[in-house]
């Protein structure tokens, strides 16, 4: 299928700190359970400003597969190699996008709410990639790296 093929060209820079830390040796996450952890996620990314009343990026430094591992369980479990690329992925589109100097702060923020969705999309669609908005959109990624 598209979607092995796909993964199989993909590539983290190795050492990326876009790769998602969890226990290689321990049962595989249930798909609910991922996706549990990946949903609790939208009060990390961003939040209201008190003066403005705009949504805004939270002002970190993590990359969204830092902060993933970071309020969540996944240190308990094991991810598929797919999970696991699918989320670097997904981290590096954002994490680029919340670093582009262009987009003011409050419309990185509405597009950062995207996050938690198209990452769910990501994981529970194999054919996900596919789709050629999103492949537009890898390609911006600087660190994104095809065999």
């Amino acid at each position: 299928t598209f979607a092995r093929d796909f993964f199989e060209q993909v590539a983290l820079p190795e050492g990326s700190q876009h790769q998602v830390a969890f226990n290689p040796n321990a049962a595989l996450i249930p798909q609910a359970h991922l996706l549990q952890n990946i949903g609790s996620m939208k009060s990390v990314l961003v939040n209201t400003d008190e003066q403005s009343g705009y949504l805004m990026p939270v002002n970190q430094e993590a990359t969204f597969s830092e902060l993933l591992a970071e309020h969540s369980d996944l240190s308990e479990f094991a991810l598929t190699a797919e999970n696991s690329k699918t989320i670097g992925i997904v981290s590096m589109l954002f994490d680029t996008l919340k670093n582009e100097q262009g987009i003011s702060a409050p419309i990185k923020a509405l597009l950062l709410q995207l996050t938690i969705p198209l990452l769910k999309a990501a994981v529970q669609d194999d054919e996900f990639f596919v789709c050629r908005v999103i492949q537009g959109l890898l390609v911006r990624c600087e660190q994104f790296c095809i065999k």
